[in-house]
């Protein structure tokens, strides 16, 4: 069944550019090389005898001196002089190279190497032409080789396995430079380099060691022909610089252009040494052609994608088997093809962009996904006639009816004006340009030389991007970059405190940070604290304070001790009335840790799992009010403590206060000065335990549970009765399971302290109601951790500053209002951990 092919809008407007790149089909490579694991030669030399491998010092030694010093070729003359070349040689009929196994390893290195060299498919063959050894000093300055033999167009280093360092080739050619490492000392690995001749190369001095090689001639065997060498591509370069410049220079230009490759390259495997073929060769030129019209290139892969509502055509697919049918229509995925299936009702969603970026140089930007606009692809129509690399249709459900998703994914060179690169990364948002930003940022604090102009150029790049953030986060179609966005937040804080405007950066925090803080900016807020005044400082981090505090506590915590640890800095804008009102205002706020000693419907566990993130642990209050009072000062930690103290429903003395004390005065010992707001802490800790604790809770004299149900149904009404009943402990109601499911929802949602369990025989089935004594045994169990925690409370009164008096004096009152049996004998036991204390 056919269907429209997905919709791209190539760029039609370069056809002399596409002409110059179509006609570069060789690659531009000068040099090959690479390391391989091989069958390793029988190798005998004269005087040295058998080679092992990888070649022992000694019998490197004994190879050095069985071998004369190499000449080298002057002019017409051949000369000896050490100060030019430094190594020793052995010729062909000196070395004896067998094994069945080396033949075919030197074959797969030829090919290899034609390939690279652009000569693939020749017939080449490799003529051993010398074998050299560089000891510890040896070298060979800049030069190039001369055809020696017919048919010679290239040369073939294998350096066999050898301890040593340094030695490593130099190859040149139309002004590039690369670099070749040839040491490897596995034992079954050699390393390889072959080149054109007429390619100017340099062996610079081994420091360590015996550089052990086989020097072979590359020889092409239709002699008939022309010499091969290294295509040229420097009148393609020329010629594509000019038109890509012209083509930019054009107001009604693209922002960028992408040239897709013809080979399938995968994410993980893309790199400009990759490349194959044609793509080799035009990734050359189009190099080239980027330095002269100055501008950056990239490899990227270039997505192209649509889903939508799709019709199946169920009779072609399936035949008669409904199952067999089924099975195959709720999984249905084809990779490399199109699915002749289904036809399109109506594209939904599309997108076309490009990411996986990585540069000449091997670097990897964090660009993250950059749309593709409209033409800015070429070659155009080069997709045209071409099935998706990925296309599935998934099963109609529910109310949805079927759905198809396709998509091209293809690797491509993409290229822009260097002046242009922000505008082009804006395409993606501002988090894709902070990479940037901050290499420019960067090289201008480097510089350490005034430039008002470039200053004035990136602080309005920097607004723009602070202008457009928050509206990239919430409305992104692109695919998840959650940790790309978090990273570079971080970056553009970073970077907006090397440019040292506080405007900005107050801007920044209060539009993007504020808005999605996760704790991984608090180094960088502490920064920009250090930069802003202490107004504008006060203002930025109120509402941060008042919005992250509640809802991230620990980052938060976090952040404050950060600050905390460099007081003098930031303790002049903490003070600020407008900060400590954020933070009492985030105080009330915060979710408490949860309370195991409520009557609840299902386990503490289960009700507060989903917000654990967001509760207040002992260890973090400590934390808190340490910071606190070393940034507010003791009037603004009194005014978080008095907030504390007036909502124990947050900040309850067993549960949170109490062993929020005993994290930060430690085991009670502690010497040093305690914040100055702890001794009202303490006392409030203690005088609201004795409070709800003074009398042991009564066991209940019987199993009366009064309670007025709004609900005035037969069912609540019973329900009532019985809960109201001092004697009944059991009831049971046998209804139908409408009815049941109603009783149950009401004795939950009332709280009511009984069990109800369905008896699932007859019909209808029974509702058991039993009652229970859970609220009596919770009060119990908080009765209990009430007194431990204030023994607590005792030892830690010398380090709180309290002393012994006043919690004895508190014990003595409690004592004198209860007249049960056991906190009598706990107030004996508090005398003797006073004296301990």
């Amino acid at each position: 069944m056919a269907r429209p092919p997905i919709e791209i809008e190539y760029a039609k407007a370069f056809p002399e550019l596409e002409k110059v790149l179509r006609g570069v089909t060789r690659p531009g490579e000068v040099f090959a090389s690479g390391k391989e694991n091989v069958a390793l030669p029988l190798l005998t030399v004269e005087g040295a005898g058998q080679i092992a491998f990888p070649v022992p010092a000694a019998q490197a030694k004994q190879i050095a001196q069985a071998a004369p010093l190499a000449p080298y070729g002057r002019g017409t003359e051949t000369v000896l002089d050490t100060s030019v070349r430094k190594v020793r040689q052995l010729l062909p009929k000196a070395v004896k190279i067998s094994g069945k196994g080396w033949e075919t390893s030197l074959a797969d290195i030829v090919n290899q190497a034609c390939s690279s060299l652009g000569c693939a498919g020749k017939k080449v063959s490799a003529e051993l032409y010398k074998m050299l050894v560089y000891e510890t000093g040896g070298f060979f300055l800049s030069h190039r080789d001369t055809e020696k033999t017919p048919g010679m167009f290239g040369t073939l280093v294998v350096s066999l396995p050898s301890t040593h360092k340094g030695g490593d080739l130099l190859i040149r050619h139309e002004g590039a430079e690369h670099r070749v490492s040839l040491a490897s000392d596995e034992p079954s690995e050699v390393a390889w380099a072959a080149f054109y001749a007429d390619c100017e190369h340099e062996v610079k001095p081994v420091t360590k060691g015996f550089r052990v090689c086989l020097v072979y001639n590359l020889l092409q065997q239709a002699r008939s022909r022309a010499r091969l060498g290294p295509p040229d591509l420097a009148g393609p370069a020329t010629d594509a610089a000019r038109l890509i410049g012209d083509a930019f220079r054009n107001p009604d230009a693209p922002v960028k252009l992408a040239w897709l490759l013809e080979h399938q390259y995968s994410p993980a495997e893309l790199s400009f040494d990759s490349l194959k073929n044609a793509d080799a060769a035009r990734a050359a030129v189009l190099c080239q052609a980027a330095k002269l019209a100055v501008c950056d290139l990239y490899l990227g892969i270039v997505h192209i994608e649509e889903s939508g509502s799709a019709e199946p055509a169920y009779d072609s697919w399936y035949g008669s088997s409904r199952r067999w049918r089924r099975s195959r229509y709720d999984d249905y995925e084809q990779e490399g093809g199109s699915c002749e299936d289904y036809s399109i009702v109506d594209v939904c969603d599309a997108g076309q962009f490009i990411d996986s970026w990585i540069s000449p140089d091997r670097k990897r930007p964090s660009y993250g996904a950059v749309p593709l606009g409209p033409g800015e692809l070429l070659p155009a129509g080069a997709l045209d006639g071409e099935k998706p690399d990925k296309e599935r249709m998934t099963e109609a459900t529910g109310n949805e009816g079927a759905t198809f998703e396709r998509s091209y994914h293809r690797a491509a060179i993409v290229l822009w004006p260097s002046a242009a690169t922000a505008e082009v990364l804006l395409q993606a948002g501002p988090p894709a340009a902070t990479p940037y930003l901050k290499k420019q940022v960067d090289a201008l604090v480097k510089s350490k030389k005034p430039d008002v102009e470039r200053r004035r150029r990136l602080l309005d790049l920097s607004s723009r991007m602070i202008d457009e953030w928050r509206d990239h986060d919430r409305t992104s179609w692109m695919r998840s970059d959650g940790d790309l966005r978090r990273a570079n937040r971080v970056t553009m804080l970073e970077t907006l405190n090397r440019l040292r405007d506080g405007d900005l950066i107050a801007t920044f925090v209060q539009r993007v940070i504020e808005d999605k803080y996760d704790g991984s900016e608090n180094q960088a807020l502490c920064e920009s604290a250090m930069i802003l005044s202490p107004e504008t400082a006060a203002s930025s981090f109120d509402l941060l304070i008042r919005s992250k505090l509640p809802e991230r506590p620990q980052p938060m915590v976090k952040l404050f001790t950060l600050l905390a640890s460099e007081a003098s800095a930031h303790s002049e804008f903490f003070r600020r009335d407008p900060v400590i009102s954020a933070v009492c205002s985030a105080l009330l706020k915060l979710t408490p840790p949860a309370d195991p000693y409520a009557f609840r419907k299902k386990p503490f566990e289960e009700l507060y799992s989903w917000d654990s993130e967001r509760q207040i642990t002992p260890k973090l209050l400590a934390q808190l009010i340490a910071a606190l009072d070393t940034l507010c000062g003791p009037d603004g930690t009194h005014r978080a403590v008095e907030v504390m103290q007036s909502h124990p429903e947050v900040f309850d003395p067993l549960l949170l206060l109490t062993p929020a004390l005993k994290a930060l005065l430690g085991s009670g010992d502690r010497k040093a000065q305690p914040s100055p707001a702890v001794p009202s802490l303490w006392k409030h800790c203690a005088e609201s335990l004795l409070s709800r604790s003074a009398t042991a809770p009564a066991p209940p004299a019987d199993w009366s549970q009064p309670v007025n149900l709004k609900c005035k149904c037969e069912d609540c009404q019973e329900l009532q009765a019985f809960a109201a009943d001092p004697v009944e402990e059991v009831h049971r109601f046998r209804v139908n399971k409408d009815r049941r499911r109603h009783l149950h929802a009401t004795i939950e949602s009332r709280g009511l302290d009984m069990t109800p369990l369905t008896e699932r025989v007859g019909s209808p089935q029974t509702l058991v109601c039993t009652k229970t004594r859970k609220r009596f045994a919770l009060r119990s169990n908080q009765y209990a951790a009430d007194l431990a925690t204030f023994k607590t409370l005792l030892s830690l009164a010398r380090a709180a500053g309290c002393g012994a008096d006043p919690a004895v004096a508190l014990m003595k009152q409690a004592g004198s209002q209860c007249e049960t049996e056991s906190l009598a004998g706990w107030s004996g036991s508090l005398e003797d951990a006073m004296k301990d204390a």
